[in-house]
């Protein structure tokens, strides 16, 4: 449980920086840039009663507005206590929007816990036959640890339910002590992820892969 201990640090230690940054004096741009970022997070994600993918973040715009990323909600769970601290959305806004994502993410389709890369927005289906992605899974966890630790309560039974389930190993090479970038359903991506690249840090909660079978 050690791994899980220090992404959750890390995940507090996130919110608490970004929210002091934002508090302090600063220049009037980066204040603006970092409401914008919020506001495109809060805003581009699917708020519609009764959605089958309520909590689904649009993957980017411009772009096609019924495609959402696993990674972007990541982001935009991360972003969530950021917009509390910083006062742009009340708490109980805050708790209700990611206890309701999370309600989302439990009921998706997903391969040993890892979530395909492109969903539809309002199904939460696979979309562009999307690869299961170890990236766009890791960043995602990154948003669930970090809402279910600044909220608490059923937020964060739900993130640890949904971290838990994540099979790490399914995604590891043992022989070559590396994770695979994706799995398209029925084969393996060849290609593994090298140590440095975006994936780094939110891989970090997958160490375990390395006591995969080939």
């Amino acid at each position: 449980m050690r791994h899980r201990r220090w992404i959750a640090w890390l995940a507090g230690a996130v919110v608490l920086l970004a929210a002091m940054g934002c508090s302090q004096k600063q220049p009037d741009e980066l204040d603006l840039e970092a409401k914008a970022s919020f506001n495109y997070l809060w805003e581009q994600t699917n708020r519609e009663e009764g959605s089958e993918g309520y909590g689904l973040t649009r993957d980017r715009y411009p772009g096609n507005p019924k495609i959402a990323s696993t990674a972007a909600t990541g982001f935009a769970l991360t972003a969530i206590p950021i917009g509390v601290e910083n006062g742009w959305i009340s708490r109980e806004e805050g708790y209700d929007r990611a206890d309701r994502t999370l309600d989302t993410l439990l009921r998706m389709e997903h391969e040993h816990g890892f979530f395909y890369h492109f969903v539809n927005i309002d199904t939460g289906k696979r979309e562009w036959n999307s690869e299961i992605s170890s990236i766009d899974t890791g960043l995602l966890m990154n948003g669930v640890l970090t809402a279910g630790q600044y909220f608490g309560g059923d937020v964060q039974k739900k993130s640890e339910q949904l971290y838990e389930r994540v099979e790490w190993p399914w995604f590891g090479r043992q022989r070559q002590k590396s994770v695979l970038y994706g799995i398209f359903p029925g084969e393996r991506v060849s290609r593994p992820l090298g140590l440095l690249c975006r994936a780094a840090v939110p891989l970090r909660a997958g160490r375990r892969f390395a006591d995969a079978s080939d």
